[in-house]
């Protein structure tokens, strides 16, 4: 391969999935959203599906850094319109996301296989992802895709599509201090320290042209 093979594919690999709704509550749309983690510019035009969902990106489809794209099923579309307003539907996809998990696969225009990862409901995975409003949100983009750990549920509802999903950073109470069995007038007392939320912002989403 030419070093021009070698460059493309390195940026097609900056096309990672960042949040699957493979499993909505009922009378909620179904979705999937992808994200250029690079730091340039990418031309996704006909990259496609080869495991998962049959869609193939349209001419003319670009991500700007950090940009993201959101895939709707296609019998999903006027529902996710409706409940997601501010959200912009990348694509429309045929098939359907399993229930029970499978595997994705992405590949370039010259049919090589540039991502592939695999989800599923199993034990070690998203309990709140399995039919009740939320989705899988990726925590680190770069690591493995098809490890359990590096997946949460979303952080409200329904997801967030289209935007970095907002992060709770709640580690808990913790107790400082306690002093017991005390002699009145004193009283026993305990000292509680809680750390603050950390709440992410949104970015862009793409909209095919």
């Amino acid at each position: 391969r030419g070093l021009g093979d070698v460059y493309k594919r390195q940026l097609y690999e900056s096309l990672k999935i960042t949040e699957i709704m493979y499993n909505p509550a009922v009378g909620k749309a179904e979705y999937l959203e992808l994200q250029n983690i690079s730091g340039q510019s990418i031309d996704i035009s006909d990259v496609y599906f080869s495991d998962g969902i049959d869609f193939t990106f349209p001419a003319a489809t670009s991500l700007a850094a950090g940009e993201h794209i959101v895939l709707v099923r296609d019998s999903d579309q006027v529902i996710f319109i409706s409940d997601y307003p501010a959200a912009t539907v990348g694509g429309v996809y045929a098939g359907a996301l399993d229930n029970d998990g499978e595997t994705l696969a992405l590949n370039t225009p010259s049919d090589v296989t540039f991502l592939t990862l695999t989800y599923n409901d199993g034990a070690s995975w998203p309990d709140l992802a399995e039919g009740v409003g939320f989705s899988l949100v990726i925590i680190n983009p770069s690591s493995d895709g098809s490890d359990s750990t590096n997946w949460r549920a979303s952080s409200s509802d329904g997801g967030s599509p289209g935007e970095v999903d907002t992060t709770l950073d709640i580690p808990g109470v913790v107790v400082n201090e306690a002093l017991t069995h005390t002699d009145l007038p004193s009283v026993d007392t305990v000292e509680l320290h809680l750390s603050l939320i950390h709440i992410s912002e949104p970015t862009r989403q793409a909209e095919i042209s």
